[in-house]
């Protein structure tokens, strides 16, 4: 689709997944909320359908980050335990000081696994949204929304539209072992972003109208040579993740990568800057689809 064309009719918003560079998704909003232009259709996965779902409640770029910088700080964050999750990308400089402390967070965080189905429970997630989100049914959001997941039985993608939102945001976040697998519909459902980072054949799927995809996903970079059996395995899921996500973007009609620079799916103390580039780089986006200031369109 030519630039110029996306824009001129309702659209639907596709949010990748990235952990703390899905906060990226925030700023995206704010400068499309700055030109008057709101998606018709949003479908999120793992941080894209938490923030893709509170905007779809909210409509308020600065409400959803005023709500997400509040919960950092409590408790029910802290209790997600994500410093648990080892890391599996961290600039040069900083490993040798981290070391000792990435070497007990895994053995801790694999233990844990290895009893059972997720280190944590999901239970702690819900409590966690349910400060983010107003517990109501998908469809009565103000901006139709959709969350998707990945049905551990089947194998496949499952698009939620309906049911409480609270629960399926939780099911379309729930990282395999880190948190303990979403039960809807007697359906084992686990984080979206191991099908698709960016949910692009579900908006597809869902709309015939043109799909925007924002990408926050990282890189990959060369790295230094892996030491152990573990960051053999997670060097390669991160090359399947990475080639996979690239074959899903081509199916969408324009894709917007925010330059969140080297930032960590862990990196939550470094909201200001995540959601500052993630507006900056929607706002070079949109010089090339609204040229004209002050442009108007409300696809709702």
């Amino acid at each position: 689709m030519k630039p110029g064309n996306i824009f001129e009719s309702p659209f639907t918003l596709a949010l990748g997944g990235g952990g703390a560079r899905g906060l990226a998704h925030i700023g995206v909003l704010r400068a499309l909320e700055n030109e008057g232009v709101f998606p018709s259709l949003i479908v999120g996965s793992s941080m894209g359908a938490i923030i893709g779902a509170m905007y779809s409640q909210l409509r308020d770029s600065f409400r959803v980050e005023g709500l997400v910088k509040e919960l950092l700080h409590r408790d029910c964050f802290t209790d997600l335990r994500l410093d648990l999750m080892p890391e599996t990308s961290q600039p040069e400089n900083h490993r040798p000081r981290r070391h000792l402390a990435d070497y007990l967070r895994r053995g801790l965080y694999f233990s844990r696994v290895a009893r059972r189905a997720g280190a944590i429970e999901n239970s702690i997630l819900v409590h966690f949204l349910s400060r983010l989100l107003r517990d109501e049914d998908i469809r009565e959001t103000y901006i139709p929304f959709a969350a998707v997941a990945v049905s551990l039985a089947a194998g496949e993608e499952v698009v939620i539209e309906h049911g409480p939102i609270i629960r399926a945001v939780a099911a379309s976040a729930s990282i395999p072992g880190v948190i303990t697998p979403v039960e809807i519909n007697g359906d084992q459902l686990i984080d979206g972003s191991v099908l698709q980072v960016v949910p692009v054949a579900a908006a597809k799927s869902l709309s015939s109208n043109p799909v925007l995809a924002i990408d926050v996903s990282r890189d990959i970079i060369r790295d230094a040579p892996p030491k152990t059996g573990l960051d053999v395995l997670i060097r390669a899921d991160l090359i399947a993740n990475h080639r996979l996500n690239e074959r899903a973007l081509t199916a969408a009609d324009a894709v917007l990568t925010p330059e969140v620079g080297l930032a960590d799916w862990s990196d939550f103390h470094s909201v200001d800057r995540i959601v500052a580039a993630g507006e900056e780089s929607a706002k070079t986006f949109l010089r090339s689809y609204l040229p004209i200031t002050g442009f108007e369109l409300v696809a709702i």
